[in-house]
């Protein structure tokens, strides 16, 4: 088992080569991981989800270790060269990002000599919601109601959602779940009223805070990306489009 002085001296290591832009780590975990690949995806109405490829000097790991455990993937901007004669490397400089979540999917890719190769899914806490199916009536209840007991119900507090809503909503009669998940539940009484959920990131108390709105209000101006297609390894260290596509039906 490593100790916790070798484990921060290879976190460092990690940190200053600069092929390695990414940092995850595992509560509880005592092990090194070095992440090769992560693919994401981020859409409103839905956890995002975070494939996530990376090998371990320790072929022991076993899915126990890692499922609904919480996680941490810190996006790390790569260094600027010294030399380099990019304009960009005068830019001022992207700070380190850290997604909060818990892995949802563990799996042993491969294994040599040396090291295993294993992939995990991270998202956020509320795609746990997604893991049972129940049948429910609530009574006398608006469905913003309904929803933050259900949130509470599985241990979300104050600082894990918030509600940003223009409008208010009646309560209604009874509101029926019938062989849901209460994730699947959510996401339909929501869109039945014409609300939404996105997530944002709270640094300060470490986790991903899921986010109920109603208008326009909910969404932040987060400035301009710009569109330019890879070229070698040259990304100007900034975030930017690759590719755009339009499709109509």
């Amino acid at each position: 088992m490593l100790e916790p002085f070798d484990i921060a001296k290879e976190l460092i290591k990690n940190q200053l080569n600069s092929s390695n832009q990414y940092l995850l780590q595992i509560d509880k975990l005592n092990a090194v991981l070095s992440v090769h690949t992560v693919r994401g995806q981020q859409v409103l109405n839905q956890p995002w989800h975070y494939q996530i490829i990376f090998t371990s000097n320790n072929k022991q790991l076993t899915a126990d270790v890692f499922l609904t455990q919480k996680a941490h993937l810190t996006f790390q901007p790569q260094p600027t060269h010294l030399f380099s004669t990019q304009l960009s490397s005068l830019t001022q400089p992207t700070l380190p990002r850290t997604l909060h979540g818990v892995i949802t999917e563990f799996s042993q890719l491969s294994v040599n000599k040396q090291q295993a190769q294993y992939k995990v899914i991270l998202a956020p806490r509320l795609a746990l919601l997604d893991l049972h199916r129940y049948s429910a009536i609530y009574q006398h209840q608006s469905v913003i109601e309904v929803v933050e007991q259900i949130l509470r119900k599985h241990g979300f507090t104050g600082i894990d959602y918030r509600l940003e809503l223009r409008d208010t909503y009646p309560m209604r009669e009874f509101i029926t779940q019938w062989q849901e998940s209460d994730l699947e539940f959510i996401q339909r009484i929501l869109a039945d009223i014409g609300v939404w959920f996105c997530f944002e990131t709270d640094s300060k108390h470490g986790c991903e805070v899921m986010v109920i709105s109603d208008g326009e209000q909910g969404y932040n101006n987060h400035g301009t990306i710009v569109y330019q297609q890879p070229s070698g390894t040259v990304d100007s260290h900034i975030e930017s489009i690759w590719d755009l596509q339009q499709h109509s039906k």
